[in-house]
């Protein structure tokens, strides 16, 4: 590097060189100039015995040549205390604002085409296993306390322990369309209740596509093709339909 350089400074303009040159020689007295008022000396950058031009600070004399105590300090504003975080894992839901006013809370709705799947395995919601990869892409209904139920997309499994929520350490991030947001869950298998209290949650899974057969009356004759072609029937099964018309 030092080489290239090098090159790159020979080949440099002079008008262009002199323009660094001059800056370095003014660099160069600014350094004296601060080892001079610091007490140190620039070529060695070692400190000078009773070197420095630091001024102590004058200590104000009483009538009687003593130092006049200090003025004692103003007493400081006691803090206001810190709002502690409500926390709503415990509690619920407010169905009233600050204004006691009622809050609408969301419902519990099952989106259209899809159906409430059944509880998934304690292990795919233990932090850190690979099972809970299996559960990305899922969707989910999640029962907030303070706005009801939200439809959600697990969008990762959590793998990092700084992650917590009220100490615990998230497994999953579920996306919630509804307000654009990437949220914290600790998504635990007691809470998996459908309709359930708040912090609950289930998962959503497509619903089964049911085709209604056409219902045909029991005496109605058999419904045959227009170009189904009969098939062939062998002697022995003519003689058995002939004995059973005689019949």
């Amino acid at each position: 590097m030092g080489k290239v350089l090098q090159e790159k400074w020979e080949a440099m303009p002079a008008e262009e060189k002199a323009k660094f040159e001059q800056m370095a020689v003014d660099d160069k007295a600014r350094y004296e100039k601060e080892c001079a008022s610091s007490g140190f000396d620039p070529a060695t950058g070692e400190k000078l015995p009773g070197g420095g031009t630091k001024r102590k600070k004058e200590v104000p004399l009483g009538e009687d040549g003593l130092p006049l105590p200090k003025p004692p300090k103003a007493p400081k504003a006691p803090k206001p205390p810190k709002k502690k975080k409500k926390d709503l894992s415990d509690e619920e839901p407010d169905d009233e604002d600050e204004d006691n006013e009622p809050v609408e809370l969301l419902p519990w709705a099952i989106p259209d085409g899809f159906t409430v799947s059944a509880k998934p395995d304690a292990a795919m919601l233990e932090p850190r296993n690979p099972e809970g990869k299996k559960l990305v892409g899922r969707s989910v209904l999640y029962h907030w306390a303070d706005v009801g139920w939200c439809s959600g997309v697990i969008e990762k499994a959590n793998g990092d322990k700084s992650k917590t929520v009220d100490g615990d350490m998230v497994n999953f991030e579920i996306y919630y369309e509804m307000d654009d947001d990437l949220s914290r869950h600790v998504l635990e298998l007691e809470k998996y209740m459908p309709d359930g209290p708040a912090n609950s949650w289930v998962l959503l899974e497509q619903a089964e596509v049911v085709v209604a057969a056409e219902i045909v009356a029991a005496d109605a004759p058999p419904i045959v093709a227009a170009d189904a072609v009969p098939a062939e029937v062998t002697p022995a099964e003519e003689v058995e339909v002939q004995v059973t018309i005689d019949a």
